[in-house]
């Protein structure tokens, strides 16, 4: 299933200018830096490193969201440096990849 265009096109904007996103997903507030985008099994999906979560006090580190559950997504304006390394266990095979920070 397709992402909603304002979704997608935000996603795309928030990578392309390594901008925060805050997004609701799964009715939780989260704060992160958008990394990767893309299918992975056929599904949209999408990387960001979660800096920050309203509703718990789990620390900061990689979280891979299923684009369909995310129900808002803004751009902010504060910005992040670039790619972060990834843990040895978090490999994903993208199939395509849309877009990746850079």
């Amino acid at each position: 299933m397709p992402a909603p265009l304002d979704i997608d096109r935000n996603i795309r904007r928030a990578i392309s200018s390594r901008r925060l996103i805050q997004v609701t997903y799964k009715e939780r507030v989260r704060v992160g830096e958008p990394h990767d985008y893309g299918l992975i099994n056929g599904e949209l999906r999408l990387l960001v490193y979660q800096r920050r979560e309203e509703t718990t006090l789990r620390p900061p580190g990689w979280r891979l969201l299923t684009v369909s559950d995310i129900t808002t997504l803004i751009v902010l304006r504060d910005t992040f440096d670039g790619p972060r390394a990834l843990g040895a266990k978090q490999k994903f095979k993208w199939n395509p990849l849309i877009c990746r920070v850079a």
